[in-house]
């Protein structure tokens, strides 16, 4: 697969530079024909030391989950549209990570703890692409 393949030379040409961690975000949602089919590509998840997926609300957000623990991913955290809603964000810790607004995932700090997790850290995949602008006061 092309993109398995990019991937790959994208990992290893950062990974020459000295760089340590590298994330990559995959447009669309997990059932498009493109995204599962790389979802579901063995040499991707080999890539992935871990996923932040992204949804637009709390069932999109733990269903996704599922599927890529399913997949063989280890879910680090969810984020996406659903963090503009209290109540949305609540219901997505049935997936049993943390969830993570912008003010969370623009903090130094957060980042630290999410990439402490990974074994070998090399790619961090973001699954989706949605944000919210909304910010907590």
């Amino acid at each position: 697969m092309a993109i398995v393949e990019g991937a790959q030379h994208l990992l290893h040409s950062l990974a020459a530079t000295g760089a340590e961690i590298a994330v990559l975000e995959v447009a669309d949602g997990l059932f498009q024909s493109e995204t599962a089919a790389l979802a579901k590509s063995p040499e991707f998840r080999k890539l992935s030391g871990g996923v932040l997926f992204a949804a637009g609300d709390a069932m999109g957000a733990v269903a996704g989950c599922e599927r890529l623990r399913e997949l063989g991913y280890d879910v680090l955290g969810l984020s996406g549209l659903l963090t503009c809603s209290p109540l949305a964000r609540r219901e997505a810790g049935a997936a049993n990570v943390p969830v993570y607004g912008v003010k969370e995932l623009t903090d130094p700090a957060t980042a630290a703890s999410i990439v402490s997790g990974i074994l070998n850290p090399r790619l961090m995949v973001i699954a989706g692409g949605t944000q919210c602008l909304y910010q907590e006061s």
